[in-house]
């Protein structure tokens, strides 16, 4: 593979951040395919948890004005969180939600709202939710 660059080299900011973003999009259309909440099934043995479920943060930049909300505990800077969940059996991604605010929303939050809602009757999770 041979990457296309102007003088001397280097290729134009325009053109990087133009390719980049239509990239961004083919990855971002592959979600409905790739990240699928039925795939937790495969491989199953008849166990109650069939996934495992967590927050991860992200840094981003400092809002201005300031407020607290934004304040990851993780990094101690402000930041955004989303909840995964990953299969037990095959280690598939099977789950995402956010953005949240990470001083706003704690895990357990998070997940009350909807991953809970998507459970079978009976099924459990394999949480850390502190």
């Amino acid at each position: 593979m041979q990457l296309a660059a102007g003088h001397g080299g280097r290729i134009h900011e325009q053109t990087f951040r133009k390719w980049t973003w239509k990239f961004i999009e083919l990855i971002g259309d592959l979600e409905e395919d790739v990240i699928v909440w039925e795939h937790r099934y495969r491989g199953d043995r008849g166990k109650q948890c069939k996934v495992t479920v967590d927050c991860v943060d992200f840094r981003i930049l400092e809002h201005k004005p300031f407020w607290g909300g934004w304040k990851s505990h993780e990094h101690g800077g402000p930041g955004l969180r989303y909840e995964i969940a990953v299969s037990i059996e095959q280690g598939d991604v099977v789950w995402w939600n956010g953005p949240f605010s990470c001083g706003r929303f704690q895990d357990d939050v998070i997940f009350k709202q909807s991953l809970t809602h998507m459970l079978d009757l009976c099924e459990m999770v394999e949480a850390d939710l502190r």
